[in-house]
C-alpha cells in the first residue's frame, strides 16, 4: 500500500489489486466499517491501517505489494411519471445546469412547457410562428400557474419577453436540437442495462441566445412548403438565405464527421449560389466504421470517407454543392498547395471532426491567421465536449486543455517504474520511451533518412551548447551509428534479427539487471521500509528463452519491423520450417554483456538532515564529450554517394492491418514489460484498442456533441461575435448528478494583460522587466509580410522593423524553423551561406517540401517579447524564435 494516501468515507467499498502474500483478498469486495479519527473518513496508507469487514479473510502472513481501489455499488432509485411529475414542481428535481441563466432557470422553463401544453390542448395545436396573440396567450397561462401553484407570478416583465419568444417558436422545428435530444433520450435507454446512472427525472437545456435580437416578423416565418419551414419557423427566412449561402470547411468525416455533413444536410448548408460544403478526409471506410459512421454502407468499405460521405450527402439534399478532397490537412504536407491561403480565406467558417491534436492545431492556427470562426468538438465515449473559436476576440483550441490532455500518465512511471498493463502498452508506444513502436521505426529512422541525406548538414546542427537537448542528440547519432555498423541501410534479414536481438539485452534484461545491482529485492530505506512494495514492484531481468514464445514474439516482430524500415523482405513465421529458420538466425546472436555501472544508488540520495529525496531514476546523464565522439564517429566520406542513394522507410503505426507487424510489435512489447515487472499479461485485442486509442464512438455522444455544434453555427451565421453570444461545454451521459452532465461556460475571452504572467514573475524575480512587442501581442498575434520574393536577411528586417521600428528594445531573431522542424540557427556559419535566399527557398530545404508559387509570407508569433533591464531601462541582449 506505499505511496498511495486516500481518504474513503464510512460505507465506502473497496478491493485489492496484487496483494502480494495476501492472495485471498485480490479481487473481495470490502467495505469501510469503521470511522476514522475526524469521525467521517478513513485515511489508508496500508492494508493495517484499513478498518473492513473482511469476513473470513484471515491476515496471518506477511504481506508484500499491491494496493486498492474503490468499487462502485448499485443503487436503487425511484421517478416519477410524466403525467404526476410534470403536474408537480418540485425544486429537488430541477437542477442548474446553466449559471449564466439563473433568472430563467428550470422552474421558468417548467412553468413554460406546462402552459405550451395547456395551450395546444385547448387549441389542439401549438402557437402559430410569430404570432403575438397566441405568444400572449401562453404567457397568460404560464403566469396562471405560477399563483395557482405560489400565489404570486413567477414570470417577471423581463420574463415575459422570453415566454413570448419561446412561445412564438415553439411551432417550429430544428434539426440540431432533435440531435441533441435524441442522443439525450437514446443514451438514457441504453442505462435500462444497470451500466450508468439515469438522468433525474428533469434535465432542461434551452438556446434563448440564438434567437435573432429582433424576432423575424409573420411573412419573414411564414412556411413556404418546402424542407427548410422548421428552421423558418425559428429564425426566418433571412438566416436560411445565410445558411444557403454559407461556406463551411468540413475536416474530417469519421463518426463526427458524418453527424456534422447530416446536420449541414438537414439545415441546407452551401444550397445557395455563392454556398458550398469542402470535406476532407484521407481515411478509407473500414468494415467496423458501419456500426457508428451512418453515412456509410457495405458497399463503401475501401472507398474514401470524404468520396462516400459526398454521395450520402446528395442523396440527403441533391441542392447541396460539396467539394470532397482525399488529402489530409496538416502542416509540412504536400496540401499545403491544395489548401492554399485563397481556399482558406474564402471559407465562412470551419468546422473540426478530428481525432488527432496535431490536425487540430493546424486547422486552429489557420483559423486565427485567417480569421476565420472555428467550430471544434470531440468525444471520449460517454464524454464529450464542444467549443468555439472567434480569431482574436476568444482563446483558441491552442490555449485549453483537451478531452485527450486528461488522464495522462507519468513518464517517469512509464520509463522507470510501471505497476499496471496500461503503463506497459503506453510504454510500448508512447515515442519518449526507449521501447516504442513511434522512437524506434518511425522517429529515429526518420533522422537517419536526414543523415543519408545530408550527413554534413545534419551533424551541422548538433549545437554542444544545448546540453538539454545531449540525451536526444544521443539517441539519434547512437541509432544511425548502429546502423551504419550493421550494414543496415543496404542489409539481409539476419542483421534485422541481430539488431533485434540486441534490442531485447538492451530494454529488457540490462535495465532490469542494473535496477537491482543498485537495489537488491531486500533492499530497505533508512526507517526500514522495504524498498520494493506498494507500486515500486521489483524488477526481473529476461534472459533470453528461445522456449518462451513471448520472448521469440518480440525478436521476431521487432526483426520484421526493422526489415520494413530497410526495405528487406520479412521472414513470416507460417509453419514448423520457417520457425526453426528463424530461430536458427536468432541462435547466431551473441547476448550483449551485462557490465553494471557502478556509484551511489540513483534513487536514494542521503540529504545533509538525514532524509531521504526521490530522485528521477530514468534520466539519463549524457556528457559533451559524448556527444562528440558520437558526431567524430559519423563524420565519414562517401565519395561516391552511397549514402544519399539509400531509402528509409519509417513505419508510422497502423492498427487496422494484421500484416504490418504494427500491433504485433506492440503486444510482444507490452508483455516483455510486463515480465519485467510482474504485471499480467495482455490480449492482443486490448493492446491494439490501446495503442489505436480507439474509445468506441458512441453514437448518442456523437450526435448529441454535434447537435450542439450546429446550434452555435446558427450564432455563426447570424453574424455573433461576442464571447457571451456563445456556448462551451462539457458533457457526461455517465455520471449520476444532473448537475454534472451538463456543464456550460462562455468561450474564454482573449486577454493580454495576463498572457505570459509567469514569465513576467520569473523575470521581475531577477530584476528584468517583461513586455511585450507588439505591445498588444497575444497568442494569435499575426504578423504579415507581403512581399515574397524578399530575401531571407530582408525579411527578417522586415519583421524586426514591424515589431520594433524605433529599434530601442535591440531585437534580434535566433532561428527560423521549418515546417518539419528542421531549424536554422543564425549563429552558424550555414545562415551567411543562405540568407540570400527566398523564405520559399528556405523553407523548401528546411522542411523537404515544395512550394510552388508563394503569394504571401504570413508569420505567428507566440511569444514575441523583449526583455528590458529595469535599472538603466536599456535593452537587454536576447534571440527571438518566429515559426513561419
Amino acid at each position: 500500500m506505499m505511496d498511495t494516501v486516500r481518504r474513503y468515507a464510512v460505507g465506502d467499498h473497496v478491493t485489492f489489486r496484487q496483494i502480494k502474500g495476501l492472495d485471498h483478498l485480490n479481487g473481495r469486495v470490502l467495505k469501510i466499517s469503521e470511522k476514522g479519527e475526524e469521525g467521517i473518513s478513513v485515511k489508508v496508507v496500508s492494508l493495517e491501517d484499513l478498518p473492513v469487514d473482511h469476513g473470513d479473510c484471515a491476515c496471518e502472513h506477511k504481506y508484500g505489494s499491491g494496493w486498492l481501489m474503490a468499487v462502485n455499488k448499485p443503487v436503487h432509485k425511484t421517478y416519477r411519471c410524466f403525467r404526476e411529475s410534470l403536474s408537480t414542481m418540485d425544486f429537488d428535481k430541477y437542477h442548474m445546469i446553466d449559471m449564466r441563466k439563473f433568472e430563467f432557470g428550470p422552474m421558468h422553463l417548467h412553468g413554460f412547457l406546462r402552459a405550451l401544453l395547456n395551450f395546444k390542448s385547448a387549441n389542439n395545436r401549438l402557437p402559430k410562428p410569430g404570432c403575438d396573440a397566441d405568444a400572449d396567450a401562453v404567457f397568460e397561462l404560464a403566469q396562471g400557474l405560477g399563483i395557482e401553484l405560489f400565489g404570486a407570478p413567477i414570470f417577471s416583465d423581463e420574463n415575459a419577453d422570453k415566454v413570448k419568444r419561446l412561445a412564438k417558436t415553439s411551432g417550429g422545428s430544428l434539426s440540431a436540437m432533435a440531435s441533441i435530444m435524441g442522443g439525450f433520450v437514446a443514451q438514457e435507454v441504453t442505462k435500462l442495462s444497470g451500466k450508468y446512472t439515469p438522468i433525474d427525472q428533469w434535465l432542461q437545456i434551452d438556446f434563448l441566445e440564438t434567437l435573432a435580437d429582433e424576432m423575424p416578423t409573420g411573412d419573414q416565418v411564414a412556411a413556404t412548403g418546402g424542407r427548410y419551414d422548421g428552421t423558418i419557423a425559428v429564425y426566418g427566412k433571412p438566416f436560411q438565405d445565410k445558411v444557403a449561402n454559407l461556406r463551411a470547411f468540413v475536416v474530417g468525416a469519421g463518426a463526427l464527421g458524418c453527424e456534422i455533413a447530416k446536420g449541414l444536410c438537414m439545415l441546407g448548408a452551401g444550397t445557395g449560389s455563392n454556398g458550398a460544403v469542402s470535406i476532407t478526409d484521407m481515411d478509407t471506410i473500414e468494415r467496423s466504421n458501419l456500426s457508428r459512421q451512418f453515412l456509410f454502407r457495405a458497399p463503401d468499405i475501401d472507398s474514401f470517407k470524404s468520396t462516400a460521405a459526398k454521395r450520402a450527402m446528395l442523396a440527403m439534399n441533391p441542392d447541396m454543392k460539396i467539394e470532397d478532397y482525399t488529402e489530409a490537412v496538416g502542416p509540412a504536407t504536400e496540401t499545403e498547395q491544395l489548401f492554399g491561403h485563397d481556399f482558406w480565406d474564402r471559407q465562412d467558417v470551419l468546422i473540426n471532426a478530428l481525432d488527432s491534436i496535431t490536425a487540430r492545431h493546424y486547422v486552429d492556427s489557420k483559423a486565427c491567421l485567417h480569421g476565420k470562426p472555428l467550430l471544434e468538438s470531440g468525444t471520449t465515449g460517454v464524454m464529450g465536449n464542444f467549443m468555439v473559436v472567434l480569431p482574436n476576440i476568444t482563446a483558441c483550441y491552442r490555449d485549453g486543455k483537451t478531452l485527450e490532455d486528461g488522464g495522462q500518465i507519468p513518464v517517469c512511471t512509464l520509463k522507470g517504474a510501471p505497476y499496471e498493463a496500461l503503463h506497459c502498452i503506453m510504454w510500448a508506444i508512447e515515442h519518449e520511451t526507449d521501447g516504442s513502436i513511434k522512437k524506434l521505426f518511425e522517429l529515429l529512422p526518420v533522422e537517419l533518412q536526414r543523415y543519408l541525406t545530408d550527413p554534413a548538414g545534419f551533424l551541422g546542427q548538433i549545437n554542444l551548447k544545448k546540453s538539454n537537448e545531449f540525451e536526444n542528440y544521443k539517441d539519434k547519432l547512437e541509432f544511425i551509428l548502429e546502423a551504419l555498423e550493421l550494414g543496415d541501410i543496404d542489409t539481409c534479414f539476419s542483421k534485422c534479427v541481430k539488431w533485434a536481438r540486441n534490442k531485447f539485452d538492451i530494454l529488457f534484461h540490462h535495465p532490469a539487471a542494473q535496477k537491482l545491482h543498485k537495489f537488491p529485492p531486500d533492499a530497505v530505506l533508512e526507517d526500514g521500509t522495504a524498498y520494493y512494495g506498494g507500486k515500486r514492484k521489483c524488477p526481473a531481468p529476461q534472459e533470453f528463452d528461445p522456449n518462451n514464445s513471448y520472448h521469440v514474439w518480440f525478436v521476431y516482430s521487432a526483426a520484421n519491423l526493422r526489415a520494413a524500415n530497410f526495405g528487406v523482405r520479412p521472414l513470416r513465421i507460417v509453419d514448423q520450417t520457417s520457425l526453426s529458420e528463424f530461430l536458427n538466425l536468432v541462435a547466431q546472436v551473441e547476448p550483449l554483456p551485462f557490465v553494471p555501472e557502478g556509484g551511489a544508488p540513483a534513487g536514494l540520495v542521503r540529504m545533509p538532515s538525514g532524509g531521504l529525496e526521490q530522485t528521477d531514476e530514468t534520466k539519463k546523464h549524457v556528457s559533451a564529450e559524448e556527444i562528440e565522439a558520437l558526431v567524430a564517429a559519423l563524420q565519414v566520406e562517401d565519395p561516391h554517394g552511397r549514402l544519399q542513394a539509400c531509402n528509409v522507410h519509417p513505419q508510422k503505426f497502423e492498427k487496422d492491418d494484421d500484416s504490418n507487424f504494427h500491433v504485433d510489435y506492440c503486444t510482444a512489447a507490452t508483455n516483455m514489460r510486463a515480465l519485467n515487472f510482474d504485471i499480467p499479461l495482455s490480449e492482443r485485442l486490448e493492446v491494439k484498442l490501446t495503442a489505436g486509442k480507439i474509445i468506441p464512438a458512441i453514437q448518442t455522444t456523437t450526435a448529441m456533441i454535434v447537435g450542439f455544434v450546429m446550434m452555435e453555427l446558427c450564432q455563426i451565421v447570424q453574424g455573433r461575435d461576442t464571447p457571451e453570444d456563445f456556448l462551451e461545454a462539457a458533457v457526461n451521459v455517465g455520471v449520476p448528478d444532473n448537475s454534472q452532465i451538463f456543464c456550460p461556460a462562455e468561450p474564454k475571452s482573449l486577454k493580454t494583460d495576463k498572457l505570459y504572467k509567469t514569465e513576467a514573475i520569473e523575470m521581475a524575480d531577477m530584476g528584468m522587466e517583461l513586455v511585450l512587442l507588439p505591445p498588444d501581442a497575444t497568442t494569435q498575434t499575426v504578423i504579415f509580410v507581403e512581399q515574397p520574393t524578399l530575401s531571407l536577411e530582408e525579411t527578417l528586417a522586415a519583421v524586426v522593423s514591424t515589431l520594433d521600428p524605433e529599434g530601442e528594445h535591440g531585437l534580434q531573431i535566433g532561428k527560423v524553423m521549418g515546417g518539419a522542424g528542421a531549424t536554422l540557427w543564425f549563429d552558424l556559419p550555414k545562415f551567411d551561406d543562405r540568407k540570400g535566399l527566398t523564405m520559399a527557398e528556405l523553407m523548401m530545404r528546411l522542411s523537404l517540401i515544395h512550394i510552388s508559387e508563394p503569394t504571401r509570407l504570413l508569420s505567428i508569433s507566440y511569444a514575441v517579447f523583449c526583455l528590458k533591464k529595469k535599472k538603466n531601462d536599456k535593452a537587454s541582449s536576447k534571440k527571438y524564435q518566429l515559426t513561419y
